[in-house]
């Protein structure tokens, strides 16, 4: 083949255009895959390396002091209320509990004297 096309010229340079695929593969790898693996490298280093790793420890100290934030909340306001709450049902609890004696008498007395109230609230101030 090289006696039909010779050494050099311009048809050693067609000949070599076409046997190298019209250098098809050196293009794409030159334009594709290099560049992309370039501009790939240059995010890395100045996305990935020089922002979201100069951050990082920033925004875990940020989280870490949002949760202690929110403990404080939790332990002094939320466990407070529901813990007053239960003291307060304990309370109640304790003096309904001295009320109760177990006399029927007695609770037929304190269910007349508060029938006799609510008879007089409705009689006297509602009408």
């Amino acid at each position: 083949m090289t006696s039909i096309v010779g050494e050099e010229g311009l048809g050693r340079a067609v000949y070599n255009f076409l046997w190298h695929r019209w250098y098809i593969n050196p293009v794409y790898y030159r334009i594709f895959v290099y560049g992309t693996l370039s501009v790939a490298g240059a995010l890395k280093n100045t996305v990935e390396l020089g922002f979201f790793d100069r951050i990082s420890g920033a925004v875990a100290q940020a989280s870490i002091d949002i949760s202690k934030e929110g403990q404080s909340v939790d332990l002094g306001i939320v466990d407070g209320w529901i813990n007053g709450t239960a003291n307060l049902g304990r309370k109640f609890s304790s003096t309904v509990k001295r009320i109760q004696t177990g006399v029927p008498q007695e609770y037929v007395i304190v269910f007349a004297l508060g029938l006799f109230a609510l008879i007089v609230v409705v009689l006297f101030f509602l009408t």
